[in-house]
């Protein structure tokens, strides 16, 4: 019996039709991860399971960091010497940084968060710092996000310490 070569496109003498096929994928292959986004009251999010709760994230491409809010993680919260802006210049309340594992579609991944209240019910932000490192695709059209580079970085991340930020601001009342 014959089985067609995947990488000559030519029949190999020997193998059996029903014979296991496996496409090898080169070692630096990239893994695809597609996460629905939500419109919660116009506002983008996507949800993650932290500790074993489903949350809320907003996608904030006005932010390149990731923000937690108080009391979502039980991880410690460490001491931090950022001090991120808002676009008017106002500095953030940050009570500190903790490194939060999360689900993303069944994807585990590790980052560090700053701590800081938000007007929202959103357990937090998901900046550009994230998204940038995975590759994201944000496509509203079809309500999805697209990460393409999820094997080309570590799964655990950090908050950049250049101190360079940039946030989204929340107008009083629309939380």
């Amino acid at each position: 019996m014959r089985k067609e070569n995947h990488e000559s496109g030519k029949r190999e003498r020997g193998v059996k039709e029903d014979s296991f096929f496996r496409l090898n994928a080169p070692e630096n292959a990239v893994t695809k991860l597609t996460v629905p986004i939500l419109l919660e009251q116009g506002t983008p999010t996507i949800s993650a399971e932290i500790e074993g709760m489903t949350r809320s994230l907003i996608l904030d491409t006005g932010c390149n960091i990731l923000i937690m809010q108080p009391g979502i993680s039980r991880s410690n919260v460490q001491v931090t010497t950022l001090e991120p802006h808002v676009v008017t210049g106002d500095v953030l309340d940050i009570r500190g940084r903790q490194s939060v594992t999360f689900l993303l579609n069944g994807s585990e991944f590790t980052h560090s968060f700053l701590v800081c209240s938000l007007p929202t019910k959103a357990a937090g932000l998901l900046g550009t710092d994230f998204m940038d490192r995975l590759g994201a695709k944000i496509d509203f059209e079809r309500g999805k996000m697209l990460f393409t580079d999820v094997d080309r970085v570590p799964y655990v991340n950090g908050v950049s310490l250049t101190g360079h930020m940039a946030l989204t601001v929340f107008p009083k009342g629309e939380a």
